[in-house]
């Protein structure tokens, strides 16, 4: 060391940059400075060095190690500058005060919340902030909460911005200390809150009308939460409870059965809308003190947040539309009987008209007019057999027609018992109304009648066919056929006067429909027709 020069002691670098400067310190001054020191392996270490001029011009100098020292005060100083840059980027104020409450520090949304510079804030307290009816609340929050626990819970309070207006805020204060442990100042984390209190009204508000216009609707309605506790009653139920039993429940009593009325399928059903989430409705009837009454009850569930959290129970008196329903049935059910009788009645009366010309048969011998009178029977016949089943069928509105068809075929089949004719039918299952019912019949009553008495002469067998069918749309299709000897060859019983082929052709009209005749191995008939039974439905 003592044949260096003490510039050896320092880079070329560190000398162009900042170079020893012997003539700044005077005789007994000290000057204090800091350098890199460059030491006998390279590596720079910090230094802080003390430089004195001695009385006989001679310097002398204190050299000490301050690299750790300057490690700390970096790594400080990183610490401050990512603390200033959450402190400015932070979304709600921050504030720092002494204990005599001055404001020390604030970042820029306190600053812009309240309208301040830092300066204007420095000359001011909290307290200057806060509307005078708040300082005893918060006097009491610093005495009860800062001061023995070291910070509140977050409470709300408002503040006066700089051109005099009010707001609310909701804040949370520390306490901080220095490295002694004495309180140093109070440290708050502040947000504005105007927005969420507008919204709170809103929401009030938005209640207030809900409980008007819940307790303005005659219905009885009551509210339960998630522990069957009563949440709310409107007036209409008060006023029924209180006039019908004495007295009436009160908000936050537990519902239990004959609470309020109420039953254990009342209890199950709101039990299964809070676990299921689906509304309910339900027919009961409701036993006061003075009177009963037919109720519907509609439970449906309240949401938050995709849970059920509230019942609300709506019942209201159907009592008087039971009775109008009743009233209905009752009428209903007359008027099916009496409709059943005059089927009953109609029928019999057929049965009269048949028995009369069955007495007009037995005291005539002229074969044509004793064909023309059994042709009239099995039409009446016909006819009847409709009344027949309308006065046994359940429903009146509407009859099987396959059933009835085949009832059809089993009299006329009984009216020529004598032939040796084979029935084969392939009828499917068709509903429709009598007026639908009736012309088919009779349709089929002439075209197997015809068949039976025509198309096989003499003692010949043979066999009919009989087909029922769903065609397309509202259509149906019936078709009797049969194997024997055909028409002649200069006939065509489309434009045949004859009167059995007349009604075939009229009452095909009736029904919208068409016919279509094959000559082919027989004669075969297909009757395409509208069903009027379900067009109507």
């Amino acid at each position: 060391m003592l044949g260096l020069n003490v510039r050896n002691l320092f880079s070329e670098g560190i000398l162009q940059q900042k170079p020893l400067r012997f003539d700044l310190p005077e005789a007994g001054e000290t000057l204090k400075i800091e350098r890199d020191l460059l030491r006998k392996d390279k590596q720079l270490i910090c230094v802080e060095i003390n430089l004195k001029k001695m009385p006989d011009g001679t310097f002398q100098s204190f050299f000490r190690d301050i690299t750790h020292r300057t490690i700390i005060e970096k790594a400080l100083a990183e610490s401050e500058k990512r603390y200033r840059k959450l402190h400015e980027t932070m979304m709600d104020g921050f504030v720092y005060t002494n204990m005599f409450g001055n404001i020390i520090d604030s970042n820029e949304v306190y600053r812009q919340m309240l309208g301040y510079t830092q300066a204007e804030l420095e000359k001011l307290t909290y307290l200057d902030l806060t509307p005078e009816k708040w300082h005893l609340i918060e006097h009491e929050i610093v005495a009860n909460q800062i001061l023995p626990e070291g910070y509140s819970s977050v409470y709300e309070k408002e503040y006066i911005r700089k051109d005099g207006t009010i707001f609310p805020v909701e804040l949370r204060t520390s306490l901080i200390y220095d490295d002694k442990g004495v309180r140093e100042g109070m440290w708050a984390i502040v947000r504005n809150i105007t927005a969420r209190k507008s919204a709170e009204e809103r929401i009030l508000e938005s209640e207030e009308k809900f409980r008007d216009t819940i307790n303005s609707l005659p219905d009885w309605i009551y509210v339960v939460d998630s522990s069957f506790c009563l949440v709310m009653i409107n007036a209409s139920l008060t006023d029924a409870m209180t006039f019908s039993v004495g007295k009436t429940d009160r908000i936050g009593s537990k519902i239990e059965v004959d609470h309020m009325f109420f039953t254990p399928e009342d209890i199950a059903a709101i039990h299964a809308v809070f676990n299921f989430g689906y509304s309910i409705t339900r027919r009961q009837k409701i036993f006061l003190t003075n009177r009963e009454l037919f109720a519907e009850i509609t439970m449906v569930p309240i949401r938050k947040n995709d849970e059920v959290v509230k019942v609300i129970v709506v019942i209201r008196d159907r009592s008087k539309e039971e009775e109008i329903e009743e009233l209905k049935q009752r009428s209903a059910d007359q008027k099916e009987v009496l409709l059943r009788e005059i089927h009953h009645r109609v029928k019999n009366n057929l049965a009269i008209v048949i028995s009369l010309l069955s007495f007009q048969l037995n005291e005539n011998a002229n074969p044509e007019l004793r064909r023309l009178l059994v042709d009239i029977q099995t039409r009446i016949r016909a006819m009847a057999l409709i009344h027949e089943h309308l006065y046994r069928s359940e429903n009146l509105d509407k009859i099987t027609l396959t059933t009835y068809i085949t009832s059809l075929i089993q009299m006329i089949v009984s009216t020529f018992s004598m032939r040796e004719i084979r029935i084969e039918t392939n009828l499917e299952p068709v509903e429709t109304s009598i007026e639908t019912a009736l012309p088919v019949g009779l349709i089929v009553n002439e075209l197997l009648t015809n068949a039976f008495k025509y198309a096989f002469p003499g003692k010949s067998k043979g066999t009919i066919a009989i087909g029922l069918k769903k065609a397309e749309e509202d259509y149906c299709i019936v078709t009797v056929g049969d194997n024997g000897i055909g028409f002649p060859p200069a006939y065509f019983p489309e434009s045949s006067a004859s009167l059995g082929l007349y009604i075939v052709r009229l009452l095909t009209e009736q029904l919208d429909g068409s016919i279509h005749i094959d000559r082919d191995n027989g004669a075969t008939f297909t009757i395409r027709f509208r069903n009027l039974f379900r067009k109507s439905g």
